[in-house]
């Protein structure tokens, strides 16, 4: 799994094997730049992008792999 902001891209590594279904929850903090994956309540470890970086108004979020080619990462 991981993340795109500004066009930078990081991996976010986690040890976790689903089994069944399972909750998923991203962060990032624009002061920190630190980034963070959480599968059911437990955190993987922590990596760091776009310090300082403000995401614009009216940015795209997209949620799974990239089907259309948007991001020219399909």
């Amino acid at each position: 799994l991981g993340l795109w902001i500004g066009n930078e891209f990081i991996n976010l590594p986690h040890n976790f094997r689903a089994k069944d279904w399972a909750n998923y929850c991203v962060t990032w903090s624009s002061h920190t730049g630190g980034a963070e994956l959480w599968i059911n309540s437990m955190v993987g470890e922590q990596r760091y992008l776009k310090s300082g970086y403000t995401i614009r108004p009216a940015g795209v979020f997209i949620l799974g792999k990239d089907q259309d080619g948007f991001l020219g990462i399909s």
